[in-house]
C-alpha cells in the first residue's frame, strides 16, 4: 500500500535571496529564521497580491504560538521561535492577526501592479491613439484590451511605453496569446 506524502511547493525568483529583508538576516547569520520564513510560504496560500496566509486559529485553543509552529514544522527547542517571529515582524515580512499568518512573498513583483495609476493611463492612451478600434479585426464599440507587444513579465523596462501597447478585442487578444500550433497537413 503506498504512502499518501504532502509535497509543497516554492517557486523562488533568481534574486530572492538578494532582498534587502533576506540580507538582512544573513549578515546576522539568522538562517533560522530565513528557514521558518520560507516553511511559511511552502504551507501558505495566496491571500492577495504580494500576500499569503497562514490560518492557525485553529489550533491555538490547544497550542500557544511558539509551541504550534515548533509541533507544525518540527523545528529543534535550540531555537527561539519568538524572537524568530518578533525579527520577521519587525522587517515586515509577517504579520498575525489572531492565529492568522498575513506573509508578505518576497516573490511577487509588486512594480508589476496593472492597478496602478502609472499603468491605467498607459492603457487609456493606447486605446485612445488606436481609436478605440482593434487593429486585428477592427471591432469597435466592444470591450477593449490594451495588449503588450513586447510582453509584460519580460520586459520591465518596455511595460509602460506607448508603442508597445496595441488595442485587441478580446478574441483577437485570446488569440494572441494562445501557443502556436502546428499545421496538420
Amino acid at each position: 500500500m503506498s504512502e499518501n506524502k504532502n509535497y509543497y511547493y516554492l517557486k523562488l525568483k533568481d534574486n530572492f535571496f538578494g532582498n534587502d529583508e533576506i540580507k538582512v538576516l544573513e549578515a546576522e547569520k539568522d538562517y533560522f529564521t530565513i528557514s521558518l520564513y520560507l516553511k511559511l510560504l511552502t504551507k501558505s496560500k495566496h491571500y492577495k497580491r504580494g500576500y499569503r496566509y497562514y490560518d492557525l486559529s485553529k489550533f491555538l485553543i490547544i497550542y500557544k504560538l511558539p509551541e504550534l509552529i515548533r509541533v507544525i514544522f518540527s523545528i529543534d527547542k535550540n531555537f527561539s521561535i519568538s524572537a524568530a517571529l518578533e525579527i520577521l515582524q519587525k522587517l515586515e515580512l509577517i504579520e498575525i492577526k489572531k492565529g492568522i499568518f498575513i506573509i508578505r512573498d518576497l516573490n511577487i513583483d509588486l512594480d508589476k501592479n496593472r492597478s496602478s495609476k502609472e499603468y491605467k493611463e498607459w492603457r487609456r492612451c493606447v486605446l485612445q491613439r488606436d481609436n478605440f478600434k482593434c487593429q486585428l479585426c477592427g471591432a469597435k464599440g466592444i470591450p477593449l484590451h490594451a495588449h503588450h507587444k513586447k510582453p509584460w513579465a519580460y520586459n520591465k523596462e518596455k511595460r509602460l511605453e506607448i508603442d508597445n501597447g496595441m488595442t485587441l478585442c478580446y478574441s483577437c487578444h485570446k488569440k494572441m496569446h494562445q501557443p502556436l500550433c502546428e499545421v496538420k497537413e
